[in-house]
């Protein structure tokens, strides 16, 4: 795992309202940070203004856990997938 990117992620998330002590890698995404659809949308267009990619609908609803987001943002900025390519996890 980037650890760059990872810490990224971690800072658009506190941005967003949330604690960094709560964000680990194996945190649930709704179960243990209580994140719901709304606020899904709202962390996956703060990850796509910062990282300047494009997360598509099928790929934020595959996300489980914190690790899950910080992986898909690692394979979208990675050397050989251009920016605003469309992510589909799962």
């Amino acid at each position: 795992m980037d650890t760059d990117i990872r810490r990224e992620v971690v800072s658009v998330m506190c941005e967003v309202g949330f604690q960094e002590d709560e964000l680990l890698d194996g945190a649930r995404l709704a179960e243990d940070l209580d994140i719901d659809s709304t606020e899904m949308v709202e962390i996956v267009v703060a990850l796509e203004e910062h990282f300047g990619i494009s997360i598509d609908a099928d790929g934020e609803g595959a996300f489980k856990t914190l690790g899950d987001m910080v992986a898909c943002v690692t394979r979208l900025r990675s050397p050989g997938v251009p920016a605003g390519v469309a992510a589909t996890e799962g």
